[in-house]
């Protein structure tokens, strides 16, 4: 589904998101990293999770509750 739909302009922008550890915030991530954004791992638990897929996208960890 996600193959139709192309994000445009993300080179050069932030995008933070939350519950990104797995499933579907995981796959957001990835999407908007593969789309040049700089990507922020949001979590409040499964930090090691938060920081694998962090470091696969060239981004960071932003650890707390949103």
């Amino acid at each position: 589904m996600l193959e139709n739909h192309r994000v445009r302009g993300l080179s050069g922008k932030n995008a933070l998101v939350t519950g990104a550890q797995r499933g579907i915030g995981a796959a957001i991530a990835r999407r908007l990293g593969e789309e040049g954004a700089r990507v922020w791992v949001n979590a409040v638990e499964e930090l090691d999770r938060a920081e694998r897929l962090a470091a696969e996208l060239d981004g960071a960890v932003v650890e707390g509750d949103v």
